[in-house]
C-alpha cells in the first residue's frame, strides 16, 4: 500500500514538473479560434491560452495509450484547439503525429466539475493535412468549418460534428461528417456518420453530395458545367442510440448502391460506425 502511494505521489510530481517546464511552450497552449472550429494548418494568428493541467495530463494519457514512446516530443503534439460547446463544456481537438501517423483526438471537459471524457474519439488526419495539400486542387473536398454543432435527432441537444477526409487510392475518396453526442459524464458516443461527399466513379468530374436534414438524407449529383441532379432520398430514425434506415426513394437507378456510401461498407454499419480503414 505504501509503495503504491509513493508511486502515485511521484507520478503526480513528475507530471506537475513537466507541466511547469512546458507551459510556456506553444505546444502546450490551446488555440481558440473566433470561428469556433479547428484547422489542419499551423494557425499562428488566433488567440492562445495556457492549457489546464488536467487537460495536459489527459493528452499525456492518450499519448501513452497510442504511442510506444511516452515522452513528449515535438512530433507528437502538433496543435491543441479548444472550442466552446456550452457555458459548462469545452471541446478539445488535439492533433497528434508520429512518423507517418497523423490523427485528431477529440474529448470534452466539464469546466465546472473538471470531468473529462473517458472515451475520446479519433479521426484519421493524414488526408486532411494542411488543407488537403496532398491532393490536386480539383480533388480537394473539405470545406470549413471542420467542426460545428447540429441537432440531428431532435432531442434538443446539439451533436458535435467533425469532418473527416477519407481516401483509399482511386477506389474511395470522400468526406464524412461524424456526429458525436456528449452525455453528463462527458462520454462521447457516435450518433451517426454521414458521407457528405463522394467522388463518383461512374463519370469524370462528378461528385455525389448528401445533406442530412430532419432525418432525411438528400442525395444529389453535381457534375462540372452541369445542373445538380436529384439521385434519391433516405429516411432515417433513431432508436436506442442507433440509426435505422426506414425507407428510401431512388430517382436514378444506377445509383441504387450509392445512396448512403461508396465505401463498400454495408449501409447500416457505415451509418452507425463510420469508416475505420486508414493507411
Amino acid at each position: 500500500m505504501k509503495n503504491k502511494m509513493y508511486f502515485f505521489i511521484v507520478s503526480i510530481l513528475i507530471i506537475s514538473c513537466t507541466y511547469k517546464t512546458n507551459k510556456n511552450n506553444d505546444l502546450y497552449n490551446v488555440v481558440i479560434r473566433s470561428d469556433s472550429t479547428f484547422v489542419t494548418y499551423n494557425d499562428t494568428l488566433s488567440k492562445r491560452e495556457e492549457v489546464h493541467m488536467r487537460v495536459f495530463q489527459k493528452i499525456n494519457d492518450i499519448i501513452e495509450l497510442n504511442f510506444y514512446e511516452t515522452k513528449y516530443e515535438k512530433d507528437k503534439i502538433d496543435g491543441i484547439f479548444m472550442v466552446k460547446y456550452s457555458d459548462e463544456i469545452n471541446i478539445y481537438v488535439v492533433k497528434l503525429k508520429s512518423f507517418a501517423i497523423l490523427y485528431y483526438t477529440v474529448f470534452a471537459e466539464n469546466i465546472k466539475t473538471g470531468k473529462l471524457s473517458s472515451n475520446p474519439f479519433y479521426i484519421n488526419g493524414k488526408w486532411m493535412e494542411n488543407n488537403e495539400a496532398g491532393f490536386r486542387f480539383e480533388s480537394r473536398l473539405l470545406e470549413e468549418p471542420l467542426l460545428y454543432f447540429k441537432d440531428i435527432n431532435e432531442d434538443s441537444k446539439k451533436e458535435i460534428v467533425i469532418k473527416e477526409r477519407v481516401h483509399n487510392g482511386t477506389v474511395y475518396n470522400g468526406v464524412i461528417e461524424n456526429y458525436y453526442s456528449v452525455d453528463n459524464d462527458m462520454n462521447m458516443n457516435l450518433s451517426a456518420a454521414i458521407e457528405t461527399k463522394y467522388i463518383d466513379l461512374h463519370y469524370d468530374d462528378c461528385l455525389i453530395i448528401r445533406d442530412l436534414e430532419k432525418g432525411v438524407i438528400k442525395v444529389r449529383l453535381k457534375c462540372k458545367d452541369s445542373e445538380i441532379i436529384d439521385i434519391g432520398e433516405v429516411y432515417l430514425s433513431y432508436e436506442e442510440s442507433k440509426v435505422q434506415i426506414d425507407s428510401s426513394k431512388l430517382f436514378i437507378e444506377e445509383y441504387e448502391e450509392l445512396l448512403i456510401t461508396g465505401s463498400g461498407i454495408e449501409d447500416s454499419v457505415f451509418l452507425n460506425e463510420g469508416y475505420k480503414f486508414a493507411y
